[in-house]
């Protein structure tokens, strides 16, 4: 199918609004760097915060916005395009942190800094950013990034938690002998079980099993 076009007569509405959206989004950006800086507010109010915002504020958009989404609004050319580009990326991403290997490298450390080269690459900024600007153009379509960040969350994410899960596990078994050494399957089910505590995956496999 085409993709979505502004009606006529609006573009220069959207343009606006795409603006407005903008320069609301950069100046909470210059407040929270500003206030940051200034050390307005205590590093502890700042921690929670934080802790608010990640445990609970972002698992509980995500389960809604999974648990209550129109299907019939997903494209899923345009989800599938975005799996194979992250996949694309992925890939080389992983593959740099062992080229980049050197003599001097500990057990394990081409393991981890592929898996934090995969999240460096492949994760992107779908709620906070993506979503008031692709809300202020076409407000139907915002569904699917939801399901975009439910997809890194729950796929890419995964493979690199695995990568860096490899890594520890490497230099641990360098640093208590061969005889600690862990098996490939024993590391992933070791990780997947540590995903459990991941609320914000949490909130988008508990969405898509309401939804079903």
């Amino acid at each position: 199918p085409p993709p979505p076009t502004l009606p006529s007569g609006r573009g220069l509405a959207a343009v606006e609004r795409l603006g407005q959206t903008m320069a609301i989004v950069l100046a909470i950006q210059i407040a929270g760097y500003a206030m940051t800086r200034s050390k307005t507010m205590p590093a502890d109010r700042t921690a929670g915060m934080a802790f608010f915002v990640a445990n609970l504020s972002l698992p509980c958009l995500l389960f809604r916005a999974i648990a209550t989404l129109d299907l019939s609004v997903l494209d899923p050319a345009v989800i599938g395009s975005v799996a194979l580009t992250k996949l694309c990326v992925l890939i080389p991403a992983v593959a740099l942190g062992f080229v980049l290997r050197k003599k001097n490298d500990r057990p394990g450390e081409s393991f981890t800094r592929g898996g934090l080269y995969a999240l460096a690459a492949t994760m992107s900024d779908d709620i906070a950013l993506g979503l008031p600007l692709l809300g202020a153009l076409y407000p139907d379509q915002s569904g699917m990034l939801y399901i975009v960040s439910a997809m890194q969350a729950s796929v890419f994410n995964t493979i690199s938690f695995v990568l860096l899960g490899m890594g520890q596990a490497a230099a641990l078994a360098a640093a208590d002998g061969e005889g600690k050494r862990r098996s490939l399957g024993s590391i992933v089910c070791t990780t997947l079980l540590d995903l459990r505590k991941n609320l914000f995956l949490m909130g988008v496999l508990v969405g898509g099993v309401w939804r079903i």
